[in-house]
């Protein structure tokens, strides 16, 4: 009998009931799932969470510096600058590669590497992350939102390695729930001991971490659905990269194509007035993102495309 947190005791029994603050039971699926310690997880209100609490924890206001390196996730500085943070720059090689000098003689706190990257798609060298790590200052955050559609195996399996890397994933892409907002880390226990401490206590609703959790339970239809959008996104590339107005459809490891163009904002402005919205980028105006879809949906942008007066 539960008299000790004022619920109102009529309802169907679950959600009338403030969730469990730890999200036991999807604690211990991921950490199963991802060959881990429970200890070594911690869930948020999305990954964007999880980013502002690192920032809150390890960065001092006005005096210290994260480092990103563009072109790159754009919540990492949204994050620094609400928690009044300042934000440092390596920008990225033209082949879209990371500058390992530039980023190791950064005195930033943290170092935020989306991988696969995004917009870019694509993985950065093994070998690359592996001198960051042991050689920036600060704490590494290897963000892979996308590692489920990529080649690679994930970082989670070397954070006994490397005391200062952190993982972060999601639910919102190979999962196909992004409306749920559930973001995960991973790093030492000690890392995730002082998350938890200044985490909010019900971060992650019971409706989330229902739908979490079954998902990770029926991974065999997830697994299966992902790999019709590896096969679509290769097919889509090779489709678009006959398009006159088309330039380079990069490589991808994630579940969207990174494309220079002639005229992105005209591209932009017809795929929108046909009711296809894709991604620009102001300050990469030659580029756009498009997210792959469903077979059906992928067929029907090829289609508007073929009728864009190039």
């Amino acid at each position: 009998m539960l008299l000790d947190a004022n619920e109102n005791p009529f309802g169907d029994g679950r959600d009338n009931r403030y969730p469990d603050p730890y999200q036991t039971e999807l604690r211990k699926a991921l950490a199963q799932r991802n060959n881990v310690n429970e200890n070594q997880v911690l869930f948020g209100n999305g990954s964007d969470e999880l980013i502002d609490m690192l920032i809150r924890i390890f960065c001092i206001p006005t005096q210290d510096s994260i480092l990103v390196c563009p072109p790159t996730f754009g919540m990492y500085q949204v994050a620094a600058t609400v928690n009044d943070v300042a934000t440092e720059s390596v920008s990225l090689n033209p082949n879209y590669q990371l500058n390992v000098g530039g980023i190791i003689k950064s005195n930033a706190k943290i170092l935020f590497l989306p991988c696969p990257n995004s917009p870019t798609g694509n993985l950065f060298a093994i070998n690359d992350l592996e001198t960051i790590l042991n050689q920036f200052k600060g704490l590494v955050v290897i963000d892979e939102a996308y590692v489920d559609f990529s080649t690679s195996e994930s970082w989670t399996q070397r954070l006994t390695e490397f005391p200062n890397l952190i993982v972060l994933q999601t639910f919102s892409k190979y999962w196909a729930l992004a409306g749920c907002r559930v973001g995960m880390s991973f790093a030492s226990p000690q890392i995730i001991e002082v998350m938890s401490k200044i985490k909010m206590p019900y971060n992650l609703n019971n409706l989330s971490a229902k739908k979490a959790l079954t998902a990770v339970k029926n991974e065999t239809e997830i697994k299966a659905n992902s790999d019709v959008l590896i096969t679509e996104r290769e097919a889509l590339k090779n489709v678009l990269a006959e398009f006159s107005f088309v330039k380079t459809v990069y490589p991808s490891q994630t579940n969207f194509l990174w494309i220079e163009v002639t005229q992105a904002l005209q591209i932009i402005t017809f795929l929108n007035q046909a009711g296809i919205i894709i991604r620009g980028y102001g300050e990469y105006p030659d580029f756009i993102r498009i997210s792959v879809g469903a077979p059906a949906e992928n067929k029907t942008l090829i289609e508007q495309l073929t009728n864009y007066p190039s």
